[in-house]
């Protein structure tokens, strides 16, 4: 070996040429000797033969057919035996020799060995790596490392090596020649094999990496060149499970998608939005294949960010509808990246609502028909969100044109999006019960609030429908589900103009009343944090489908009261059903004879009870219970809204003379003239008490904005006194009040209110 490198100095091609191979294979199997001295002098040997190869493939250095013959030999005899040598010497030699012959060749010399020279850097950026990096990736978790950034150093250090190297000059290479049949083409078909099939995260993210640095370099040149790497980057994409690969993929297929044809970036999109509907849909019950939903939007975002021109003339009318519901899936990641798309995308989140607003409404109703549960749930949050930013688009049609076509005199139309959008809903309100099921009932609820005149135009029952799918809601056993029902029931309730106390009122003061029933509810307590204890009525339900059903909630039914009290039309008359018996309260016969209300008569009515009065009795009786104060709060907030009603029927509002009259009620001179200062008389004590006791500023701005209200029904009132046990009463609950109290505007009502006590009118 001694000898030979000294025979090798100053030989030229011609003379090595016939023997250039045998003496790498030679030097090749004496670097891999089990003597040490035959290693030693192999290693002098393989310094010697590697000067020469590099001064023999330097076109400066020899005449430039020597060299051109001599890369031939030299890059072919390094990758098949250097690279693939056990020997870790023989592979670092043999990689360095390729990286200095591929510099210092010429370009048409390096041409014809492309295919090869790319495909042996791309597959050695993962065989060559350390395999102690592969050990650490697959214990990263265990370890407490972020895999996401162990990958971007592992490709950040590949990429700055020798391969990597390497392969930006064969990049810059092929991209200089896009002539048909040149090195461009001989070099994609090794490039969209290896994204096929490539093993190994180092391998994957170099060919991306290249298939972009052929792009930018090549230019316009790719478009013909574009449908196989598309195609095979786009397949990649989806198939890939890490993400630094697939965001690789995704960037290299945007900027192809730049140079490509209209025709080749619409299959583009068409393919990405297919990806997403694949995914969403793909079993029932379960997660759906959250890889396709979050790879297809990988590659609309990087598109948008890669080729904008494409997207807005290509994209934008089919990617951003889908995004608008997307942003809303269950999996954090795959709503991070589709939020990215239609931020990015649209301008103006509440122009892009208005632009494509059809387009969105169909998605959201697919959505909602899906047997995929996650995609539900997604769709009935976008619902909420398009409630919030086109509410004035609500009631418009669902044509392309976006023009209210068939509505009505009123601007509603059973083809409006809002009615459209309900009809989804209602039919997904019952049935089987799933995780996230209550975002159906808040995207109806949502609809309530933004366009209560289009939802009267819903066929089959219009507003009474959804009143109706809200009450049969709150009698199903998920508590959550019940209680989301009876928010929707609320909602409903206050939005709708109708009148309907009656459909509502037996649920509720039947939920009410079990909640007052000593004997089946006992008061729940405050915890050290202020907040409330679980109520019973939140515990999950037992299994026995013939177990008794929990009661709804107390804060949502007295919430469902309050509104269905506004919109009553006459809460004077009496309901048909027979009212409900209160704790404390005096029969019939023995109220006939009471002159004034006391502090035992709460819900006391001569006569037949009217909606009115068994709605106070039910407010008086919550009035006086130890509650938390977010219940007090909703009692409270009823207590006002009677009163504001007590003082509207005073005044003549909504009232003519005929609902002043009650059929029935003999020995009742035909009149409840007096009616609002008796409800008035029997709550006031109570709201009182309630406001003192409870130290929470909202309760007391309500519980004194309730008492004022009342009190000027009472006094409004011709033939009602106010007792002057109960004055004194309520000057004592206002003193404590103000004696602890340190906000001025709350001082300042209980200080008018005493003075008003004082001073009559």
């Amino acid at each position: 070996a001694a000898a030979l490198a000294d025979l090798l100095q100053g030989r030229r091609w011609p003379e090595l040429a016939p023997h250039f191979t045998t003496l790498w294979m030679m030097t090749f199997r004496a670097m891999d000797d089990i003597k040490e001295s035959v290693r030693h002098s192999a290693s002098i040997l393989a310094r010697s033969l590697r000067g020469v190869t590099l001064r023999l493939v330097d076109a400066s250095l020899s005449p430039p057919a020597d060299a051109a013959a001599a890369v031939a030999v030299v890059l072919p005899l390094m990758i098949e035996h250097g690279l693939s040598s056990t020997v870790t010497e023989v592979r670092m030699l043999a990689l360095d020799i390729i990286s200095q012959t591929a510099r210092s060749a010429s370009p048409a010399s390096l041409k014809p060995l492309l295919p090869a020279l790319v495909q042996a850097m791309l597959e050695g950026l993962s065989s060559l790596e350390d395999s102690r990096l592969n050990y650490i990736e697959q214990h990263a978790e265990r370890l407490g490392m972020d895999a996401d950034r162990l990958d971007s150093a592992r490709t950040s250090a590949a990429r700055a090596s020798p391969l990597g190297e390497t392969l930006e000059l064969c990049a810059r290479v092929a991209g200089s020649d896009p002539s048909e049949g040149g090195a461009l083409e001989t070099v994609l078909p090794t490039v969209a094999n290896i994204i096929r099939h490539g093993v190994g995260l180092n391998t994957k993210v170099g060919a991306a990496r290249f298939a972009r640095s052929l792009t930018s370099r090549a230019g316009s040149a790719m478009r013909t060149h574009a449908p196989p790497l598309l195609k095979a980057l786009t397949s990649a994409t989806r198939a890939e499970r890490s993400n630094t690969v697939r965001k690789a993929y995704a960037g290299a297929a945007a900027l192809i998608c730049r140079y490509a044809a209209p025709k080749r970036v619409e299959w583009f999109v068409n393919t990405a939005v297919e990806m997403h509907k694949g995914g969403s849909g793909s079993s029932e019950g379960g997660g759906g294949d959250k890889d396709a939903r979050y790879a297809a939007g990988l590659l609309l975002r990087e598109l948008l960010r890669s080729a904008p021109e494409a997207f807005a003339a290509q994209a934008a009318s089919e990617a951003l509808p889908v995004a608008f519901g997307a942003k809303m899936d269950e999996d954090t990641d795959v709503a991070a990246v589709w939020k990215e798309v239609w931020e990015e995308g649209s301008s103006s989140e509440a122009g892009a609502v208005r632009l494509y607003a059809p387009e969105i409404v169909t998605l959201l109703v697919e959505g909602l028909g899906s047997q995929q549960w996650g995609r539900k749930q997604a769709s009935a949050q976008a619902v909420v969100r398009l409630t919030e930013l086109g509410h004035d688009l609500l009631n418009g049609s669902t044509s392309a044109t976006g023009t209210a076509e068939g509505a009505d005199a009123g601007g509603a139309s059973s083809s409006s999006p809002a009615c459209v959008l309900a009809e989804a809903l209602l039919a997904e309100a019952g049935g089987r019960l799933w995780d996230g099921k209550e975002s159906v009932l808040q995207a109806l609820a949502a609809l309530a609030k933004s366009a209560p005149a289009a939802l009267s135009s819903l066929p089959k029952g219009g507003h009474a429908r959804v009143v109706e799918a809200a009450l049969a809601g709150t009698q199903r056993r998920k508590a959550s589900f019940r209680v989301s029902s009876a928010k929707l029931l609320q909602a409903c309730l206050a939005s709708f103009e109708g009148d309907y106390y009656d459909l509502v009122a037996p649920t509720l003061l039947q939920a009410v009343h079990t909640h007052a029933t000593p004997s089946t509810a006992a008061p729940p307590t405050a915890s050290a944090s202020g907040a409330p204890a679980p109520r019973a009525d939140e515990q999950p339900a037992a299994d026995d489908e013939d177990a008794p059903l929990p009661p709804l909630p107390l804060v949502e039914a007295l919430g469902c009261l309050d509104a269905a009290f506004v919109h009553c039309k006459q809460p004077l008359a009496p309901r048909q059903e027979p009212p409900l018996r209160w704790q404390g309260e005096k029969s019939g016969e023995a109220a006939a004879g009471a002159s004034e209300p006391g502090p035992g008569t709460a819900g006391v009515v001569v006569g037949p009870a009217s909606r009115g009065d068994e709605l106070v009795a039910c407010a008086a009786k919550v009035l006086s219970m130890p509650l938390p104060w977010q219940q007090r709060l909703a009692s409270l907030n009823l207590a006002s809204t009677i009163a504001a009603r007590g003082q509207a029927l005073q005044q003549g509002h909504n009232m003519g003379p005929a609902a002043m009259e009650v059929d029935g009620a003999e020995g009742h001179a035909g009149t409840h003239a007096d009616a609002p200062a008796r409800w008035a008389g029997e709550l006031v004590q109570a709201v009182a008490v309630c406001t003192a006791d409870v130290a929470v500023q909202q309760v007391r701005a309500t519980g004194l904005a309730a008492l004022g209200a009342l009190l000027a029904c009472v006094e409004s009132s011709h033939t009602f006194e106010l007792p002057a046990t109960h004055k004194d009463s309520i000057r004592e609950s206002l003193q404590r009040v103000l004696s602890n109290e340190k906000s001025v505007t709350i001082t300042s009502s209980a200080q008018q209110i005493l003075q008003d006590l004082v001073t009559p009118p």
